[in-house]
């Protein structure tokens, strides 16, 4: 019963916790906040009522929000209140199923804790992992507002400011903070939790490879192949550099490889057929070697392992169990169309090399650019100062501070920020 009722006290905590933050944040939007305030309410009682529903969702809306261009933010980001919500809903629903079997949805029908179920002791291993994670985050968080000295909040602040330690720290708090949510629904419907997260990934996928389309036929042309332009889709982030579209397309094609194995329709196959060509077309316009590689490694070994388990599944099933093969062999169309695919994807490829000289160009200096890279490793090492600092760092954000502020050449080009008057405003002329 003490079991049961902490779980109880502590979902509670975290529902008011990402509640909390969520209204506070789309509160003091700067264009739309009594929109985002109906929004998030609406969006975490969705989560609540269908508790799958953000595995959907949120990756799927990924690519799509982040309005800074618009809002002026560069802290926080609409992005942040879609994992609130999800928080909030999420936990709630934890909340009240721990008071007893109330129903928020047909599935919460006879759903209680089990307090006597003893965890897997790969549970307690995790557990203790993300705890000294959470614990490290913390400690690079508090050392990030140590080293800014004086603290400061304003909502237009900018890398150097002391808030950019809360801005690095961000990504990490929200997996911490979703991460027993994440775990219950693997526990809870494993099968279908992972098909709602894939068709989530391939969803926000489509969405990056369509605006790749978008920027390519705006600026160099959907076939130039040779002017200096690389993708970077709607991750606005990336105005200062970052690898945010290569860490997506590397993240989300293990998924496009998984479905175009798993699907079984002609007409789902074709739609994700059509997916694989345009999201190589977004990886081959990055000109990211990095993003190259990462891609081509981990949907090669899937690939590889779907392939070697096909042929393992015939053979077995043609020795010993022959009513089998028709179950794990492929139909006609499908060897067909995926023979068809990788001569659709080789040509692809052989285009963007080929057509244009900006890929080679890129191949070509690959040494000196690492040349560059590791110069500019050295730079940032150079301004650890201090014994803790080369022990436990600088603190979170703070890297950019440092290095405008102590290496040569690297200061920032200018800056703006928004200032209060004190006093009467002054008179026009």
């Amino acid at each position: 019963m003490r079991q049961r009722f902490a779980l109880t006290v502590l979902t509670a905590g975290l529902a008011l916790t990402g509640s909390g933050l969520g209204v506070w944040l789309a509160g003091n939007h700067p264009l739309w906040p009594w929109t985002l305030l109906i929004g998030f309410a609406v969006w975490s009682l969705a989560v609540a009522y269908w508790p799958r529903l953000w595995l959907l969702l949120v990756p799927a809306a990924l690519p799509l929000l982040n309005f800074s261009p618009w809002s002026g933010w560069l802290m926080f980001e609409e992005f942040d209140l879609l994992l609130l919500g999800a928080a909030a809903g999420g936990y709630a629903r934890l909340a009240v199923l721990g008071c007893g079997p109330v129903a928020l949805g047909r599935e919460a029908r006879g759903v209680t804790f089990a307090p006597s179920a003893r965890p897997a002791a790969s549970v307690w291993v995790w557990g203790a992992l993300l705890l000294c994670l959470g614990v490290s985050a913390g400690l690079a968080l508090w050392r990030g507002l140590a080293d800014a000295g004086v603290w400061a909040f304003n909502w237009f602040d900018g890398h150097t400011a002391p808030l950019n330690s809360v801005r690095v720290f961000k990504s990490l708090g929200h997996a911490l903070l979703l991460a027993p949510l994440i775990h219950g629904a693997m526990q809870r419907e494993p099968e279908r939790s992972m098909r709602l997260l894939a068709a989530g990934v391939l969803t926000g996928l489509a969405v990056v490879s369509l605006a790749v389309l978008w920027e390519r036929h705006a600026f160099p042309g959907l076939f130039d192949f040779s002017s200096r332009y690389r993708t970077t889709a709607l991750f606005w982030e990336m105005h200062v550099g970052g690898a945010a579209i290569d860490a997506f397309l590397a993240m989300s094609l293990p998924f496009l490889v998984w479905a175009l194995v798993a699907a079984r329709r002609p007409l789902v196959w074709l739609a994700v057929a059509v997916l694989a060509v345009l999201a190589v077309y977004a990886v081959l316009t990055t000109f990211s070697r990095g993003v190259y590689l990462a891609a081509a490694v981990p949907s090669a070994g899937l690939a590889s392992l779907v392939a070697s388990r096909w042929f393992r599944s015939v053979r077995l099933g043609g020795a010993s169990h022959p009513a089998s093969v028709g179950r794990v062999r492929s139909p006609g169309w499908k060897v067909v169309g995926s023979g068809l695919l990788a001569v659709a994807l080789l040509t692809e490829v052989a285009a963007v090399s080929m057509a244009g000289t900006y890929m080679g160009e890129r191949m070509g200096v690959a040494d000196r650019d690492f040349a560059k890279r590791l110069a500019h490793w050295g730079d940032g090492l150079s301004v650890l100062a201090t014994p803790a600092q080369w022990l436990f760092g600088i603190g979170l954000g703070r890297l950019p501070a440092h290095y405008a502020r102590e290496v040569a050449g690297g200061e920032f080009s200018g800056a703006v920020t928004w200032l209060r008057e004190s006093g009467p405003p002054r008179p026009a002329g």
